[in-house]
């Protein structure tokens, strides 16, 4: 006849094993589903930024020929170099390549210095310059979206028991490197520079570091906001 603590130490054995078995797996699957996340939010920027790049042309259109040459050739081909290198991500299974996304957030830099000339020359309470204003603040929550879930991603290898799943199933050799939102920015939204005030007193947006995510109806920065547009308002840090 077995000793009763043979018994006790052996279901304890067993307990301990399904334990363990539930927490590895549960670990993977959870890194699973933040690898899939990241691939919905690397996506939702590609829309975003193909959203945006889609109304250039009927921006060009408006835009005078006096003295803007020059800036509307820079428009094109830096167009036509993010739309090969939105294809690239869009189709890449793997983790986007640094050096691709350095050379994006440069490419994008650039438009959106051109885009700021460009629509000054346009009218800054033009629909079309506040449409462009909205895809942009689009671009910028998508690539803040994708940042949050590479950071919890990399995270989780870091800490108990991912650090042990992302070793076990190879899931500790991804790295997604971060894309900088202010590539997005084309008229200060993150920096204090010189502004056209009219376009964001139209379209509700300020420009000062911070954050809403729920405002008051009596907020200044509310009134004219289309419902359906993210918004950020930068003016009152430590709301929201």
């Amino acid at each position: 006849m077995k000793k009763p603590w043979l018994t006790f130490a052996g279901l304890c054995s067993v307990v301990f094993a399904i334990v363990v078995i539930c927490v590895i797996f549960g670990s993977y699957t959870s890194m699973l589903r933040s690898k899939n996340r990241i691939r919905a939010a690397k996506d939702l920027t590609v829309s975003a930024c193909r959203n945006q790049l889609h109304l250039i042309p009927e921006l060009l259109s408006l835009a005078p020929d006096i003295n803007n040459e020059p800036v509307r050739s820079r428009i094109g081909d830096t167009t036509e170099q993010l739309q090969t290198l939105l294809s690239r991500f869009q189709n890449s299974e793997a983790p986007l390549d640094p050096d691709l996304v350095t050379e994006f957030e440069q490419a994008q830099s650039s438009l959106a210095k051109d885009l700021d000339i460009l629509t000054r020359d346009i009218g800054t309470a033009h629909p079309r310059v506040l449409e462009m204003v909205n895809l942009y603040l689009n671009a910028i929550y998508a690539a803040k979206r994708y940042n949050k879930e590479v950071a919890y991603f990399h995270t989780r290898k870091k800490v108990f028991p991912g650090m042990f799943t992302a070793g076990w199933f190879n899931l500790d050799i991804l790295h997604f490197p971060q894309i900088d939102p202010t590539c997005f920015d084309p008229w200060g939204l993150n920096e204090r520079r010189s502004i056209p005030s009219g376009l964001f007193q139209s379209a509700g947006i300020c420009h000062f570091p911070g954050q809403h995510r729920h405002l008051p109806r009596e907020h200044p920065c509310k009134p004219g906001r289309p419902e359906n547009v993210p918004f950020q308002c930068l003016c009152h840090p430590g709301q929201g």
